[in-house]
């Protein structure tokens, strides 16, 4: 097997401008897997936002509750940071953090029967631009298979 069939890639936020708005990727499930590893990119940023990671209920989700979680912040062009601990209040993405690379580690563990997906949220921006994309690194399969199964239900 290779990468894919190690790795499932979710693309969760396509490359955009979320202006003014923030956004909220789609619920991903851990079922089949050990590991997340949420990575989210910025470009330019005219105003930061604030990140959040939400367990959920459903795939579209009735109930979402703010969750802890670790993250890495890329401090160069390929060098991480120290594993950081965050609270349910998430951490803020600054307006100085353009093209930043920040790793948020989620463990199947983390999550329950009553709230077996994972989302993230980034807050809206007070105004400007601000370019984000997100993706999801699935790991540790309990099921290795040559091209994965979705894991957005």
């Amino acid at each position: 097997m290779n990468l894919i069939g190690q790795q499932h890639i979710i693309p969760m936020i396509p490359p955009q401008d979320i202006g003014s708005g923030g956004i909220s990727t789609d619920c991903i499930t851990l079922a089949k897997y050990a590991h997340a590893t949420i990575v989210i990119m910025t470009g330019t940023n005219t105003k930061g936002c604030t990140l959040t990671v939400e367990k959920c209920d459903t795939a579209v989700p009735g109930s979402a509750v703010a969750m802890a979680f670790n993250y890495r912040k890329m401090t160069t062009s390929d060098v991480w940071g120290a594993l950081t601990a965050e609270d349910i209040a998430g951490f803020a993405i600054a307006d100085g953090d353009d093209n930043a690379v920040f790793a948020i580690e989620i463990a199947s563990a983390e999550l329950s029967s009553a709230y077996p997906f994972v989302r993230v949220t980034l807050s809206a921006p007070a105004s400007g631009n601000n370019y984000y994309s997100a993706l999801a690194i699935l790991s540790d399969s309990r099921y290795g298979v040559d091209v994965p199964k979705s894991a957005i239900v």
